[in-house]
């Protein structure tokens, strides 16, 4: 917009050509229509967040300005010990592990026979009987008695424990499949995030400053009539096209952190979204 101004009033007094005017004029148009289709996708993706969020479609919700600093474990040791400890599916595999295990100790209980013990108690009140002796007639007799249940069908409980122990032997397998893919996971992450952080100081602290720079340069030079309209407009393409891969490789350090949270099963040191 700013070179716009000055190359209309140079068009003005005939010190600047028509079609670098144009030039100046599409290149706006092109972005202003690239700024409304992202405008139109943040109104689709604020409607995503309020059906994720569960909340109403009256609130606004607004662009971050800016987020506060990410408190990411960047030791991978330290991040595999402690996603080995804390990674919800990797716990959920170890209790069915341990749970299978409980099951092959059930199943071989099937070959230890019952034992029943049972007692009565008998009311019955006197009676003539010759088979009861007069000092015990009106007594209320109690009975006791032991049972032995002894399992004969060992081919269905053979059956049984060798279906446990399958159970068991997978069980296992898929807890240390888990394990490794959690460990690997945890290199990975750590690796993609140290890639994030040092392309984005890269942007930060070099690619853009001399892009900036360059820009300067350009405008001095075509002020002295030493460089185009296109050296301009290609030198903020090339500023604008390195500033929006910043914000992409801040996206990114973001959605890492995001998978590092669920490999953890935790949040990180971060304000939580709305205060």
């Amino acid at each position: 917009q700013r070179m716009e101004s000055v190359l209309l009033s140079q068009y003005a007094t005939g010190a600047a050509a028509q079609v670098s005017v144009l030039k100046i004029q599409v290149e706006m148009a092109m972005l202003e229509d690239r700024l409304r289709g992202l405008e139109s996708r943040a109104v689709k993706l604020r409607q995503s967040i309020h059906v994720l969020l569960g909340g109403d479609f009256d609130t606004d919700i607004p662009f971050p300005s800016e987020l506060s600093p990410l408190e990411v474990p960047t030791d991978t040791q330290h991040l595999v010990n402690q996603s080995l400890e804390t990674n919800p599916e990797l716990l959920q595999a170890q209790h069915e592990q341990e749970a299978a295990s409980a099951g092959v100790g059930l199943a071989r209980q099937s070959f230890a026979p019952d034992f029943t013990v049972m007692s009565d108690y008998v009311f019955t009140g006197k009676r003539s009987s010759s088979m009861v002796g007069a000092s015990e007639n009106g007594k209320d007799p109690w009975s006791v008695g032991v049972g032995v249940t002894i399992p004969l069908w060992a081919g269905n409980k053979l059956a049984r424990i060798s279906k446990a122990q399958s159970n068991e032997s997978a069980q296992k397998a898929r807890a240390e499949e888990r394990e490794d893919q959690t460990r690997a996971r945890a290199v990975s992450v750590i690796e993609d995030y140290e890639d994030a952080q040092r392309t984005v100081l890269l942007y930060e602290k070099t690619l853009l400053p001399q892009a900036r720079q360059t820009i300067s340069l350009v405008e001095e030079a075509y002020a002295n009539g030493e460089a185009t309209i296109l050296d301009y407009l290609d030198a903020q393409r090339t500023l604008l096209k390195l500033e929006v891969t910043l914000e992409q490789q801040r996206a990114r350090m973001e959605k890492v952190a995001g998978t590092i949270d669920m490999l953890l099963g935790g949040e990180l040191s971060r304000t939580v979204i709305g205060e």
